[in-house]
């Protein structure tokens, strides 16, 4: 890709933060999530503004009306909106009023074209509400923003945690730093699908010959103990291996609450509000994602704080850990590195089995190549052809049980 034409965009030269907030597909709540946590940013006392990059399907003139439709100049660019609350905002769909028909490369230019024409000004934090998908258009938007660090948005099943798996991948790539995944509608996926809505339905077919009231107490119970116990919800399995893959210790729950919809689409965040109804539960989550943001891109901007490097010795066939100073923080055998990776060829996906046994690898296999993934692991390349990722934490446990 041309490197003239990805330069970083200067509109955004005053910001302090840049946060994308992604998903590979739609539906998921992305827009919904982006505007609310605009609003928790402010509600932590900091300045923010939101862009809808989204020029196929812009949401943000549904969910936020300008207080103004005139729009101001700084000199030769144009000032963002303002909505109720104080938030900046910028969308195609103020200017235009509907998606664009725009394909291809000319997306690129036409989006940093309008990044460059908006002035933000100093504000703590961006929030990029990108469009769905994980091709050239996200690339270059990560590119030209200088992004801080991302968000992932996905809905609470194994089909969705595959996408979620896409793009953390396609951040990765290019070298932007993932601060948590918001498994989206978490009720939804517990009362509508698989086999927790089965259960219920064999429960109330057993039940039949029961009074009305004792049947639906019997039924509420079965759906209370599957709550607790966990159960087959959404995509558990596959999220405990993406989380664990990537090394990514934050993921947040926003239970399905057709509210959190309805008073967006009527341009009233929902963490805006006070009421009652059980809506505590979702504006501390979403106060939890605040919070993380902000603690997350501090440190980002003072550089990783887990990174770790590794060393190989041959003579006594180990590796030596070093943390970001280059002090060692621990040895432990190649070998027995090699046999700690957590990959699904590796460890049986279900099951948590090990496929890969100490005795299988070879006394002196050792690794070829290493490079830091991100800010949370390290990428190593072995002797014996296989590829592991270990986060960070993992290494360091690894060496302390050695010790």
């Amino acid at each position: 890709m041309d490197g003239k034409e990805v330069g970083l965009c200067t509109g955004i030269t005053k910001v302090s933060n840049i946060v994308a907030i992604s998903s590979c597909k739609g539906g998921v709540g992305k827009s919904t999530t982006t505007v609310n946590l605009a609003y928790t940013l402010r509600s932590l006392g900091y300045t923010c503004g939101i862009f809808d990059a989204d020029i196929y399907g812009p949401s943000l003139p549904t969910m936020l009306p300008p207080l103004s439709s005139t729009v101001n100049f700084v000199g030769s660019q144009i000032a963002p909106l303002e909505v109720e609350g104080g938030v900046k905002v910028m969308s195609f769909g103020y200017i235009n009023g509907e998606g664009s028909t725009i394909r291809g490369p000319m997306l690129n230019k036409v989006l940093k074209q309008f990044i460059d024409i908006t002035s933000w000004g100093d504000i703590d934090y961006l929030l990029v509400d990108m469009p769905p998908g994980t091709g050239d258009v996200q690339l270059t938007l990560c590119q030209m923003l200088n992004v801080t660090g991302a968000v992932i948005v996905g809905a609470p099943s194994e089909v969705a945690w595959v996408d979620v798996d896409k793009g953390i991948g396609m951040f990765e790539g290019v070298e932007v730093p993932i601060i948590g995944v918001v498994e989206n509608m978490v009720e939804e996926e517990i009362f509508v699908g698989g086999e927790w809505e089965e259960v219920v339905r064999e429960v109330e077919g057993r039940t039949e010959g029961v009074g009305e009231e004792d049947r639906i107490r019997v039924v509420e119970a079965v759906r209370e103990v599957l709550r607790e116990r966990g159960g087959k919800e959404g995509g558990g399995n596959m999220r405990d291996e993406i989380m664990g893959k990537w090394g990514i210790e934050e993921c947040w729950k926003i239970p399905r609450r057709k509210d959190i919809a309805v008073m967006g689409d009527g341009g009233t965040p929902f963490v805006t509000t006070t009421g009652g109804g059980g809506g505590e539960e979702a504006r501390g989550v979403y106060m939890e994602i605040g919070e993380s943001i902000v603690r997350s891109c501090s440190l980002l901007k003072s550089g990783p704080p887990n990174g770790l490097s590794i060393e190989y010795f041959t003579s006594g066939k180990e590796v030596s850990i070093k943390d970001g100073g280059g002090r060692e923080v621990g040895r432990v055998g190649g070998k027995i590195l090699r046999a700690k990776c957590g990959c699904a060829e590796c460890v049986e996906e279900l099951t948590g089995r090990r496929k890969i046994q100490l005795d299988m690898i070879d006394e002196d296999v050792r690794p070829l190549r290493t490079g830091s993934v991100g800010n949370y692991g390290m990428e190593v390349e072995w002797s014996d052809g296989h590829r592991s990722l270990y986060p960070y934490k993992q290494l360091r446990e690894i060496v302390a049980g050695e010790s």
